[in-house]
């Protein structure tokens, strides 16, 4: 959908008059970017050290978790536009008698839901890369070592801005304690430093 497009292209189309992609599918390209800057200062002083005959073991621990965690950000470029479009078909739906605007009502609530969950999933994989950040910072090389630094701090506006998302939904949602639980899942998240 979104995340095989060039850069120049999705920011065109995220700069149109198009619904979709929206401020959630840009948090989670800017989340994946900032996995990238991660590990690349991971990679850099790995192969630096290493013509050195240096060992890195630390930072060759992290890799794999941050490739993991960087390929689960690219799915959310995509998800997070497939959320919204759920949302405005169901909002389409018909509404000319009590069968279907119960349906409608139905469809509405399980997309606000998917809409919440879709956030709290792009805060999660920040959570989880902040720690694998900071391995980063403390044992890149000095010239590479801020590039782990914008990683992390594009990770915790990710975190905080992703709320948004989050609380535009939940305010939708009727089911007190799956409101609860994003709030909470929320919550844990923005305690990162």
């Amino acid at each position: 959908m979104f995340i095989d497009k060039s850069i120049e292209n999705y920011l065109e189309i995220l700069s149109s008059d198009a619904p979709t992609p929206g401020g959630g599918s840009a948090l989670a390209v800017v989340c994946s970017v900032a996995i990238g800057l991660v590990e690349m200062a991971c990679n850099v002083t790995i192969t630096k050290y290493a013509k050195k005959g240096l060992s890195t073991p630390e930072l060759q621990s992290v890799l794999p978790q941050l490739q993991d965690l960087r390929k689960i950000a690219n799915k959310l470029v995509d998800d997070d536009s497939k959320v919204f479009n759920q949302i405005l078909e169901a909002m389409r739906l018909p509404k000319t008698n009590e069968e279907e605007i119960e349906a409608r009502k139905q469809a509405l609530q399980q997309s606000y839901k998917m809409g919440a969950t879709v956030p709290l999933e792009l805060m999660k994989t920040a959570y989880l890369a902040l720690p694998l950040a900071d391995v980063s910072i403390e044992h890149s090389d000095q010239f590479v070592v801020s590039d782990a630094h914008i990683g992390k701090s594009l990770l915790l506006s990710v975190i905080k801005n992703a709320t948004h998302n989050v609380d535009v939904n939940t305010c939708c949602i009727k089911d007190e304690g799956f409101v609860q639980q994003c709030e909470q899942q929320k919550q844990l998240y923005l305690s990162a430093k």
